[in-house]
């Protein structure tokens, strides 16, 4: 009967403190509201625009820029790989969309 007790006791407690226990793992992270932010900002028509135009840039001045410095190629590949990364995540989200 001692046993018993102490096994409702222990699952009255649980019981109590589970709400507790959920909601304190909902997240509320002091980064997490930025990061959203950008995570949203990297993803929308803007940004996709923005990624298309610096492809092309950065292709073209690689194509037809004739003799170009260190400075001036490493420049362009750097621009060609931002575009692309900001390029790809629109792309990549609304591929993911479709999916569904």
């Amino acid at each position: 009967m001692k046993n018993r007790n102490g096994m409702l006791l222990g699952l009255l407690v649980l019981w109590v403190l589970a709400p507790a226990a959920n909601a304190g793992t909902t997240g509320g992270l002091p980064w997490e509201s930025p990061m959203h932010l950008i995570a949203q900002s990297l993803t929308g028509p803007v940004a996709y625009a923005l990624g298309l135009i610096g492809i092309a840039i950065s292709g073209a001045s690689m194509l037809w820029g004739g003799e170009l410095t260190e400075f001036g190629r490493r420049a362009a590949m750097i621009g060609l790989v931002v575009s692309v990364l900001v390029f790809a995540a629109p792309l990549l989200s609304s591929a993911r969309s479709c999916r569904r």
